[in-house]
C-alpha cells in the first residue's frame, strides 16, 4: 500500500471516531466554577457589571494585552455591550447582558465569533465574610458531532480560564 492510501485510510478511521463521539456527547454543555471572595457584593458586582473593569481582570486580557475592545451602551446596565478583537488564542466576540439583580446576579449573551450565542452567568451569594461567586457558561452545541466534540474540548479551557479570573479577581479586590 502506498503511503497516501495508508494515511487517508488513517484519516477516514480518525474522523469516524470523533464522529461516533460527537453522537454520543451531550448536545448542552453546563459548567460552574465558584470561588469565595473576601470582598462585598456590591464590590464584586461593579467589577464585574461594568465592562471596563471586567477587562482589567479577565483571563482573556493575559492572552492579548493588545486585545481590541469596545463598550456600547450604559454602564452596569441591560443592553451594555462589551466587544473585543484579539489574536488566535482570544479570538473576536461579544457579551451582552442581558439580566441583572443589583449585586446579586448578572447574566450575558456570550458571542464567539459567527457561531451560536452561549449564556453566561455570574451569582453573588453573601457570606459571613465573603461573597460566593459562581461563574457559569451554558452552551447549546447543535447537532454536527465534530462541534460536540470540539465543544467538550473548548469546555475544558474554558474552565481553567473561569479558575483563573475569579482568582484575578480575587486579588484585584484583596491587594
Amino acid at each position: 500500500m502506498s503511503f497516501f492510501l495508508i494515511f487517508f485510510l488513517g484519516m477516514l478511521t480518525f474522523g469516524g471516531i470523533l464522529a461516533i463521539i460527537g453522537l454520543f456527547s451531550p448536545k448542552q454543555i453546563h459548567l460552574a466554577v465558584e470561588r469565595e471572595i473576601c470582598a462585598e457584593a456590591d464590590q464584586i458586582f461593579v467589577q464585574i457589571a461594568d465592562f471596563e473593569n471586567f477587562v482589567t481582570w479577565n483571563p482573556w486580557s493575559l492572552k492579548d494585552p493588545n486585545m481590541r475592545n469596545e463598550f456600547k451602551g450604559e454602564k452596569m446596565s441591560y443592553g451594555a455591550i462589551y466587544r473585543w478583537k484579539g489574536n488566535r488564542q482570544v479570538g473576536n466576540g461579544s457579551m451582552e447582558i442581558t439580566h441583572l439583580e443589583a449585586n446579586e446576579r448578572v447574566e450575558m449573551e456570550l458571542r464567539f465569533g459567527p457561531g451560536r450565542p452561549a449564556k453566561t452567568t455570574f451569582q453573588l451569594i453573601k457570606k459571613e465574610n465573603a461573597t460566593q461567586v459562581i461563574w457559569t457558561l451554558d452552551s447549546n452545541l447543535g447537532s454536527n458531532p465534530f462541534t460536540r466534540v470540539i465543544g467538550r474540548m473548548m469546555a475544558k479551557v474554558i474552565r481553567k480560564d473561569y479558575t483563573l479570573g475569579l482568582e484575578r479577581l480575587a486579588k484585584k479586590l484583596n491587594g
